[in-house]
């Protein structure tokens, strides 16, 4: 009777562990910290913020010159399908079309579980971190693989299978968890108000990489130049 109702126990045990499992968890309300993104074999680095109930992100870079720092940001609108790309050195904004085909945070309600995972050891203790995976595909048949911590459901890898851009591969880091919203991600008054039509190609959030690489060449060149014509000018 004893091994019988220890059995039982064991099994309901094993039953809600793998149903709890089974259905997504919600990221924290609040997020900021860190990500890179391997494109192509190249790597870039970004700050972000994300605000769960609006569904909104914050990705940026800072760029350090003379006696002043640049700021370039995207501002990520997923429910409203909108983006604002944001220049701070010269107050530019530009307000594009989003396709939402890849959330870089939120696991979707119908992605799979897939595996219990540790990245590190358990053998040593603070060595290790449990995470869960999950799997699927988006609208387009493509498909993703996302790790999120086992507490506290905060992204930490995750893997796009592209048609047009092959592999992406997105890792977080030093992310912080925040009970209220530090910010709640609106475009700066010389943006294009929310009633001006978004305008340009639409983008979305893995062809950004593709534009902020031939974004930063072209910075790049501009100071070669404005080098140059300061070192080499004829008047």
């Amino acid at each position: 009777m004893t091994l019988c109702l220890a059995v039982t126990l064991v099994f309901l045990v094993s039953s809600l562990s793998s149903a709890q499992q089974s259905q997504p968890c919600k990221s924290p309300p609040y997020l900021t910290g860190q990500f890179f993104v391997t494109l192509n074999a190249e790597h870039t680095y970004w700050n972000y913020e994300y605000n769960t109930a609006l569904q909104r992100m914050k990705m940026f870079q800072t760029e350090y010159l003379t006696n002043r720092s640049s700021t370039y940001d995207y501002l990520l609108h997923f429910g409203e399908g909108v983006m604002y790309e944001i220049d701070t050195l010269t107050s530019s904004c530009y307000k594009r079309p989003l396709r939402t085909h890849y959330q870089p945070i939120e696991i979707p309600d119908d992605a799979v579980f897939l595996v219990n995972w540790v990245f590190g050891s358990l053998s040593v203790p603070n060595a290790g971190l449990k995470t869960l995976g999950w799997m699927g595909y988006n609208h387009r048949g493509e498909e993703y693989n996302r790790f999120v911590t086992e507490v506290g459901c905060v992204p930490y890898h995750t893997i796009f299978q592209t048609e047009d851009h092959g592999e992406v591969i997105m890792v977080f880091m030093n992310s912080t968890m925040h009970t209220t919203a530090p910010d709640d991600l609106s475009p700066p008054r010389f943006c294009p108000n929310k009633n001006t039509s978004p305008k340009g190609k639409p983008v979305d959030f893995i062809s950004l990489f593709s534009e902020t690489k031939a974004r930063d060449l072209r910075r790049a060149l501009e100071k070669l130049k404005n080098v140059y014509l300061n070192n080499y000018s004829f008047s």
